[in-house]
């Protein structure tokens, strides 16, 4: 958990349970998920929005900053390469393009979206790859690109509802 008020994360630990808290991050960071150093643990992270740099914990590695985005970018995260650790990304809505940042496949960059749209990129397909996939508020629609199965389109929900990654299985 993040509480922004106080920029502390309260880890848990699933075998142990709670965990010592970390103060790390500033008013107007957005807490990030994900276990960027592949070795199963999951590692504390953040986007600070003010100067797009990505600011990471890694529990085997340690402190380490990326710049990634530029203003207006919406972060999110996922491993989009498969490898087991997770990348970074960013969607513009201005533009509809996401760029990804992928350990071991480098960057890339597509367009898949419009402005509106909210990304949820998660693994649609199964194949342990998370898949790029916007949520368009306006007709409660995911459009999905799938690493295997290619275009997804799927309406799931109602006008005004708010996506979640694990909303829809595969």
């Amino acid at each position: 958990m993040f509480r922004p008020s106080t920029n502390t994360w309260y880890p848990r630990s699933t075998a142990t349970g709670p965990l010592t808290p970390t103060q790390f991050g500033e008013l107007g960071d957005k807490p990030m998920v994900g276990d960027f150093d592949a070795d199963g643990v999951g590692d504390i992270a953040l986007f600070r929005p003010s100067n797009n740099n990505w600011y990471i914990i890694k529990s085997s590695l340690g402190f380490f900053v990326q710049m990634w985005g530029e203003a207006g970018d919406i972060p999110t995260t996922g491993d989009f390469d498969g490898d087991g650790a997770t990348d970074q990304a960013v969607f513009r809505p201005s533009t509809g393009q996401w760029f990804l940042s992928r350990t071991t496949a480098g960057f890339s960059s597509q367009f898949w979206g419009q402005n509106g749209d909210i990304p949820v990129a998660a693994d649609y397909d199964g194949d342990g790859k998370t898949d790029v996939a916007v949520f368009r508020p306006a007709n409660a629609t995911r459009y999905i690109v799938n690493s295997t199965a290619g275009i997804q389109t799927t309406q799931f929900g109602q006008t005004g509802d708010v996506p979640t990654q694990s909303s829809l299985l595969y």
